[in-house]
């Protein structure tokens, strides 16, 4: 199997650091999660803000939401080539560049409920999806709520 190379120079760090502050400004709450995944709403990646390319054709979708289990990172990493999916190697290094704590193959965390991966077959091109739950230190320093989400409507 021929892997397809992941370049993340200085442009591609930039381009991260400036998706991380807009998510970061923009966080989902538990009503636009529920509204994107009824249709009601856009996916983060068809806004403006929430995606970066990258060389050789990776894209990656980064938001912070609001989850009843707690507050998350999510990122979806894909490429342009339909029906094709990304490296596990290279989604992990994304992951590494947007704050992740994890790695795809972390079973401990998984099984602990730190950490969610799946495939979304469905798009294409379909996409590796992988959700983080944030540590409290985390949430303050985002200056993210504490409490309970509100219910859904």
């Amino acid at each position: 199997m021929k892997l397809r190379p992941l370049v993340l120079d200085e442009a591609a760090d930039e381009l991260i650091g400036l998706l991380k502050k807009h998510a970061e400004e923009n966080p989902f709450d538990t009503n636009e999660i529920m509204g994107i995944m009824c249709g009601d709403a856009p996916a983060a990646g068809d806004r403006n803000g929430f995606s970066c390319d990258f060389h050789r054709g990776y894209r990656a979708v980064f938001t912070y939401e609001r989850h009843p289990g707690g507050w998350s990172r999510h990122i979806s990493v894909s490429v342009d080539t339909p029906g094709k999916m990304p490296n596990s190697t290279a989604v992990d290094v994304i992951m590494e560049k947007f704050g992740f704590k994890h790695k795809i193959g972390d079973g401990p965390a998984i099984e602990d409920g730190k950490l969610a991966i799946y495939q979304e077959d469905d798009n294409d091109p379909p996409a590796i999806n992988v959700i983080e739950f944030l540590n409290d230190d985390e949430i303050e320093q985002l200056g993210f709520p504490k409490e309970a989400p509100e219910d859904v409507n």
